[in-house]
């Protein structure tokens, strides 16, 4: 059972290709608050995915500890994973229903028929998603438990991941003295920090872009109905920068955080503005010619994004949003740019903390309400950290309830880590051969 108390320590780890930010966070009787965010170099990693185990576990070891500073050296976190080795399955199960009304245990064997699909032996399951449940042939049900039935079917999304790359974060973390509590998909920790509940239900996509990789998940009636990872993100506009003003990495980084913009402005375009050659020489360049390199990048991020989104509507979203965060969405003009090309409203997903509602009908119905983040704290390149620490509460949550609880929630936070748990347990096998 959950202790009752006080207080609870959460910590979100977003490992990304170009930093690491570390979120730490307060549950306790008056709901969920965010204590610290930070955001550090990361070093290690490619398009997401670990390729230097040593360096990895040296930037995580770095960013948590000089976070937490923790005098005992044993923590527990929850960390994102992205990387295009993450791919979307779309499978189904029905099982008949064992009495008059449909169970929780009913709607388990039915999560289990549509996960025994068959998933290629180099990779894991992260998550099992439901998307819609149909009983007796009347879909677009949320939660059958109570309904009464015979035959109960349920369409899931299985989010996979390749084993080695997960194993390669995983091990990482523990090089790093830190304790992986669960692995969650980014963009959907993402979404839990920047998409309302309403924006699910009418239809949104959630674009997070990182510094290696653009992220998206699209949510309908609700569910998450498709996500997909985009080999491409700021650091292609840093590295533009770079070739084509005959600068340094860093140097064109700073050039991109002050002046990159897609928006143009003949006013703004003529500004002269000093920069540091490679060579050590400086140059004075206008904003157009910034621009001009950037905004071709731009166009081939949406077009790619465009295509996801094409194929999302093909398999029957119908989108009413879209919702940018990362820490690259603060491009200068990128909102507008999006919403002309993609012909869709967009704004910028700046993380908000949900909470449990204080009046008992509100916690009746399972509502949640959302307050902003401290200022500090409210920068889209906190979300998906934000996010993971808001994934850890409402799971903590879920676990303290009551066994027989017919909240289906319950079931399905056991549904999206047991394969953690069961993934965690044959690494510690394999890890104790290794040692004896």
């Amino acid at each position: 059972m959950r202790r009752k108390d006080s207080s609870t320590n959460l910590i979100g780890l977003d490992v990304g290709t170009t930093k690491i930010c570390v979120v730490t966070a307060e549950r306790g009787d008056n709901g969920l608050a965010i204590t610290s965010a930070r955001s550090f170099p990361s070093t290690g990693l490619r398009k997401g995915v670990v390729v230097d185990a040593d360096a990895a576990a040296e930037s995580i070891r770095r960013a948590v500890f000089e976070t937490i500073q923790a005098k005992d050296r044993s923590l527990s976190v929850c960390v994102g994973i992205a990387g295009s080795h993450v791919k979307a399955i779309s499978s189904e199960g029905a099982v008949t229903v064992t009495g008059k009304k449909v169970s929780s245990q009913d709607v388990e064997m039915a999560i289990d028929a549509a996960s025994a699909a068959y998933v290629p032996l180099d990779r894991e399951i992260l998550h099992v998603l439901p998307t819609d449940f149909v009983l007796d042939g009347q879909g677009g049900i949320k939660d059958p438990v109570g309904l009464s039935g015979r035959r109960l079917e349920v369409k899931v999304t299985m989010v996979t991941g390749a084993i080695a790359a997960v194993q390669s974060l995983m091990r990482a973390c523990e090089h790093a003295g830190v304790s992986v509590s669960d692995i969650i998909l980014q963009p959907i920790a993402s979404a839990e920090a920047t998409v309302s509940p309403r924006e699910r239900e009418r239809g949104v996509a959630l674009i997070d872009i990182g510094g290696g990789t653009t992220d998206i998940a699209v949510y309908q009636n609700g569910w998450l109905v498709r996500t997909a990872v985009l080999g491409i993100g700021g650091n292609h506009f840093t590295n533009d920068l770079a070739i084509g003003l005959e600068v340094s990495f860093p140097e064109a980084e700073r050039i991109k955080k002050l002046f990159g913009s897609v928006q143009r402005d003949e006013r703004q375009e003529r500004r002269p503005i000093k920069v540091a050659l490679a060579n050590g020489h400086v140059k004075t360049i206008s904003a157009s010619d910034i621009t001009n390199i950037i905004e071709p990048r731009a166009e081939e991020i949406i077009e790619l994004i465009r295509k996801e989104l094409d194929e999302a509507s093909r398999q029957g979203a119908s989108l009413s949003r879209i919702v940018l965060t990362g820490g690259s969405s603060l491009l200068t003009g990128l909102e507008q740019f999006a919403g002309l090309r993609l012909a869709l409203p967009v704004r910028i997903g700046y993380p908000e903390v949900a909470a449990e509602s204080a009046d008992a009908a509100s916690r009746g119905s399972g509502r949640r309400k959302t307050v902003p983040s401290p200022i500090e704290f409210s920068n889209p390149m906190y979300a998906t950290g934000i996010g993971l620490v808001m994934y850890s509460a409402e799971m903590d949550r879920a676990s303290g309830a009551l066994q027989d609880s017919p909240q289906l929630f319950h079931r399905l936070v056991e549904t999206m880590t047991g394969w953690f748990q069961n993934f965690s347990k044959s690494l510690g096998k394999s890890r104790r051969k290794k040692d004896v």
